[in-house]
Parts: structure tokens; sequence; C-alpha cells
């Protein structure tokens, strides 16, 4: 998913951003830390390894039929407002939900064919809005297949 909203964003600004899968290798710090781990330990791990080295935080999950992306920033600089990430919306989050792997062949048992690209597509769109207009009204989307999608408001 990462690697899809990084090509992406790098054909449209000319930019270079990379996608990394695992830890290895990541530099010291960087704008976006964007996360699609299959486990919310997985997620706790690499944001404590990485506390320092960020500003904004997109969380990127999903089952076969639904999933979330959520932007989070952190305070920093004055004036700077916080917006809640994954950890501060869904506070009694636990890693019991250990699935397959994210490729192709070991997803397709527990996720629809087109889930990720579903959630990397909403990603993206999101960062490119933010790009583009330098603000955003909302900071995530949640989304089900059945259902629909809605925006999580900046409040």
């Amino acid at each position: 998913k990462s690697a899809s909203v990084i090509s992406s964003i790098n054909i449209t600004y000319g930019t270079n951003w990379r996608a990394f899968n695992g830890t290895e290798d990541l530099p010291k710090n960087c704008d976006f830390l964007i996360t699609c781990t299959d486990t919310v330990l997985s997620r706790k791990l690499i944001l404590e390894q990485f506390k320092d080295c960020y500003i904004y935080h997109i969380d990127i999950g999903n089952s076969s039929e639904s999933g979330q992306i959520v932007m989070g920033r952190k305070s920093g600089k004055k004036g700077v407002k916080k917006i809640p990430g994954i950890f501060d919306l869904h506070k009694k989050l636990k890693d019991e939900d250990v699935r397959h792997s994210c490729s192709i062949f070991d997803s397709l048992s527990t996720q629809g064919l087109f889930i990720n690209s579903l959630a990397a597509q909403l990603c993206g769109q999101m960062i490119f809005e933010f790009l583009e207009k330098r603000n955003l009204n909302y900071h995530g989307f949640y989304f089900n297949i059945d259902n629909g999608w809605a925006k999580i408001p900046i409040k």
C-alpha cells in the first residue's frame, strides 16, 4: 500500500519519496510515516522506534471488506495543533487480530482482491489533497465495501 501511494506521489510531484518494507535503512527523519502492518503490536513497535522521526503518521489497515486510513500529527512548534492518530482515536486497540501477509497470494484468504488498492488510493487522495491545498478538514477515512465510507473530520 505504501509503495503504491509513494509511487503515485513521486510521479505527480517529481519527488523522491521512498517506501520501505520493514525497518532497516529507514531515514532518521521524515515528514510522513505510513504504516501498513498486519498487527496492532507491529504498529506500536514502529511508532515507538521512530517516535522522534516524523511529523505525520498515516496508518492504513483493512479487513476483507472494511478498513481505515488515519493521519495523525504530533503537536510540535507553538501554534501547531495535534491531530489525533490511530491510537488516539482507538485507545483500546488490542493485538489479537493477526492476519496473513499483505502479499496477494496470502491475503486472498482473508481480504478481497482489491481492498488493499482501495485503501492505498484513499490514502493517496488524502495526501494529494493535503499537498495541493496545504490544509484538510478531515484526517482520514473509515470505509466498508458494503456500506460506503466516511471522512474523519478534524475537530
